[in-house]
């Protein structure tokens, strides 16, 4: 889930700031985002990751950091698009369920290889820190997604900013970048 949630923040990150003074958010978030890639090529070339480990976690590793890349495709192309394309937005929802996926059977592994935290310690450390915070934004994911289908089912009862009422209004007015629908 990582990846997904990541090019989501990046995208509304960008959002935040009209399009003529996106510069400086838009390199930074390109570092942010190179910083995202580069840890689990790191991981990989570790020497120690290649080590004998009961579960292949060395290939989940792999599978990571093409998710990574994956990633950091979506995340270049929704700074500078906009607006984004309907199916390419499809297309990342369609990624973001892959991941989740990805990450619970990534989660349900690291969990039965206890042996391996001795043998490939970094491997075994980086995917159980990913697969655990991977959860968490599962999580949140799934507890924003309640306001969006509720929102689409019956449009103005979770944020309506003409009358200034809804659910969540109170809470975007805090805080906008987490209450989007």
């Amino acid at each position: 889930m990582l990846p997904y949630c990541w090019s989501h923040v990046v995208f509304h990150t960008s959002r935040l700031f009209p399009r003529a003074h996106r510069c400086g958010i838009a390199l930074l978030l390109l570092l942010l985002t190179a910083a995202v890639v580069f840890v689990p090529f790191w991981v990989l070339l570790r020497p120690s990751s290649t080590n004998y480990c009961n579960n292949d976690l060395f290939s989940f590793c792999v599978v990571s950091c093409a998710f990574t890349i994956l990633s950091a495709g979506f995340s270049i192309y929704f700074l500078f698009r906009d607006p984004v394309a309907g199916p390419i937005r499809t297309l990342f929802h369609v990624f973001g369920l892959v991941c989740f996926l990805l990450n619970t059977w990534t989660f349900l592994l690291v969990r039965n290889s206890p042996l391996c935290a001795e043998t490939t310690p970094t491997l075994y450390d980086f995917l159980n820190i990913s697969s655990i915070v991977g959860i968490v934004l599962s999580v949140v994911t799934a507890v924003l997604s309640i306001f969006w289908v509720k929102e689409r089912l019956d449009p103005h009862s979770v944020l309506d900013f003409r009358r200034q009422t809804g659910v969540c209004y109170d809470a975007y007015s805090v805080c906008p970048c987490v209450w989007h629908v």
